[in-house]
C-alpha cells in the first residue's frame, strides 16, 4: 500500500511558488555562465505569465465554489489539485478551502451523487484519484460502515486509492461499534476478501484493516484485540502492530500495546516492535519524557536498553539536523542512558554519533570521529569505536574509518570491524 497519495482536506494547499536565484559569482565566471542565467531569466518569465493565467482560473473556480447553489466545476478543480501536489506546494489556498467548506457541509446523498457525476465525466488518472478521494474521505467521516459495503470491492483492485482508505473507515466505525465493525471484517475475511496473493501468504492488506481495528479495541476490549493477534501467524504479528498508530492511543491502550509484545509477538522480534512504539512516540528523542513513559510501563532492562539506544539516535539526529553535535550534547546524553542501561552506555554514546553524521551535514564524519576517540579513550571500552563505525556512513568515509579501526584494542573485534568496513 503506499504512502499519503491524495490531499488531505483538512490541511490547505498553497497558491503558487516563487523562484528566486541567489548569486555569488568571480568576474571570471560571470561570462561563461551569462547564457544559462538568462535562460533561468526566460523561464521565470514563462513561470509568471502561466501563474497570471493559473491565478484567473482559480478565481473563476473559487467564486463557483463558494456559493453551494453553483454547480462545482469538477474538470478544472480536479486540474487545480493535481497542480497544487505536482508543485509541492503549502500553506493556505482559496480553491480548495472552499472546495473544502463546502465538501464538509454535503450529505451522504449529495456525496454519492458527486461521485457518479465523477465517474461520468472519463477523468483519469490523478485527476480522477484526487477528487474522488476527496469526496470519499467526507463520506468516511459521515458513515463509516456504508462506505465500507459500498466501496469493499475497491480493497484489492485500487489498493493505492480508495482501498487504501478504507481501513480508516473501519476505525472510525469501531469507534462507533466496535463489535458491528469486527463482525463486518470477519465476514470479509471468511468471504476470501483478503486472501493473500504473495508467496510468504502474507496480507498487507489485510494487516492494515487489523492494525485499524485493534487501535480501537486495544483501548476498549482487550481481550478482543489479544483474540486478533493470536488468531494471525506468530511471523505477521509484530507486522501488524507496527501499523498501530501508538502515539494516538490512549495510555490504557498503549499499555497494552506494550503487554501484547512482550506476550504475544515472538522473542526475536520483539525488541523490533519495541523500537517501533519508541520512535513514534518520541520523534524527538525527549529524554524525559521516554523516562516517564519507560517507568509508566515498569520497562524491562531489555526495553531500557532498546529505548536508551533508540533514543539517543534520534536525539543526535535531531540535533545535528540543526548544528554541529557538541560534547556538552553527549556529555548529557551519556548523562540519560547511564540511569537506563548503564551497561549499553559505550556502545549506544558510538550509535548515536553515527547516526548524527547519516544526513552529511554540518556535523560530518570527521568531527563525529574525533568525539568517538576522545569517549573511547576516557572509558578505555572498545564498545564507543565499535558502535560509531558500525553506521553506514564509515563505508562512506572509508579511509578515516579504517585509521579509526585500528585504536581498537581487542585484536579480535578489532578485524571483526576492519573485514566490514573492506
Amino acid at each position: 500500500m503506499k504512502a499519503i497519495y491524495y490531499i488531505p482536506l483538512g490541511l490547505g494547499l498553497a497558491g503558487l511558488v516563487t523562484w528566486s536565484i541567489t548569486q555569488q559569482r568571480s568576474a571570471s565566471e560571470l561570462a561563461t555562465e551569462s547564457s544559462a542565467l538568462q535562460k533561468q531569466i526566460d523561464k521565470a518569465k514563462t513561470k509568471k505569465s502561466l501563474a497570471s493565467a493559473a491565478s484567473a482560473n482559480s478565481q473563476k473556480l473559487k467564486d463557483k465554489l463558494a456559493t453551494s447553489t453553483q454547480p462545482i466545476d469538477w474538470k478544472n478543480l480536479a486540474a487545480r489539485m493535481v497542480e497544487v501536489q505536482k508543485n509541492d506546494q503549502s500553506g493556505d489556498d482559496t480553491v480548495l478551502d472552499s472546495f473544502e467548506k463546502r465538501l464538509e457541509k454535503m450529505s451522504k446523498e449529495e456525496l454519492l451523487l458527486a461521485l457518479d457525476e465523477i465517474s461520468a465525466l472519463g477523468l483519469v488518472g490523478e485527476e480522477k484519484s484526487l477528487v474522488e478521494e476527496a469526496l470519499i474521505e467526507v463520506l468516511i467521516e459521515k458513515d463509516p460502515a456504508y462506505t465500507l459495503e459500498k466501496y469493499a470491492d475497491r480493497i484489492q483492485e485500487d489498493s493505492d486509492g480508495v482501498g487504501w482508505q478504507l481501513p480508516t473507515a473501519l476505525g472510525i466505525w469501531a469507534k462507533k461499534d466496535a463489535t458491528a465493525a469486527a463482525a463486518w471484517f470477519n465476514k470479509e475475511i471468511a468471504a476470501g476478501r483478503f486472501e493473500s496473493k504473495s508467496l510468504d501468504g502474507q496480507s498487507e492488506v489485510r494487516l492494515e484493516f487489523e492494525a485499524a481495528l485493534l487501535s480501537e479495541l486495544l483501548s476498549s476490549n482487550a481481550s478482543a484485540a489479544n483474540s486478533r493477534i493470536l488468531a494471525l501467524p506468530e511471523d505477521q504479528r509484530s507486522s501488524a502492530m507496527q501499523q498501530i498508530p501508538f502515539s494516538e492511543m490512549s495510555a490504557s491502550g498503549q499499555k497494552e500495546y506494550v503487554k501484547m509484545i512482550r506476550e504475544l509477538v515472538p522473542p526475536a522480534e520483539r525488541m523490533d516492535s519495541f523500537s517501533h512504539v519508541i520512535s513514534e512516540q518520541f520523534p524527538e528523542g525527549n529524554y524525559n519524557e521516554t523516562t516517564a513513559f519507560l517507568d509508566s510501563i515498569n520497562a524491562t532492562p531489555e526495553e531500557r536498553a532498546t529505548a536508551a539506544k533508540d533514543t539517543a539516535n534520534t536525539r543526535l539526529e535531531d540535533i545535528s539536523s540543526q548544528r554541529p553535535v557538541t560534547r556538552n550534547d553527549i556529555e548529557e546524553l551519556r548523562g540519560w542512558i547511564k540511569k537506563q542501561s548503564p551497561s549499553t552506555l559505550d556502545s549506544s554514546t558510538g550509535e548515536a554519533l553515527g547516526a548524527a553524521v547519516q544526513d552529511d551535514g554540518d556535523f560530518n564524519f570527521s568531527k563525529a570521529s574525533q568525539l568517538a576517540l576522545e569517549y573511547h579513550k576516557s572509558s578505555g571500552k572498545d564498545e564507543v569505536l565499535i558502535g560509531f563505525l558500525k553506521n553506514f556512513s564509515a563505508h562512506e568515509n572509508l579511509p578515516e574509518a579504517i585509521k579509526l579501526a585500528a585504536q581498537i584494542s581487542d585484536p579480535k573485534r578489532r578485524e571483526e570491524i576492519l573485514s566490514t568496513l573492506k
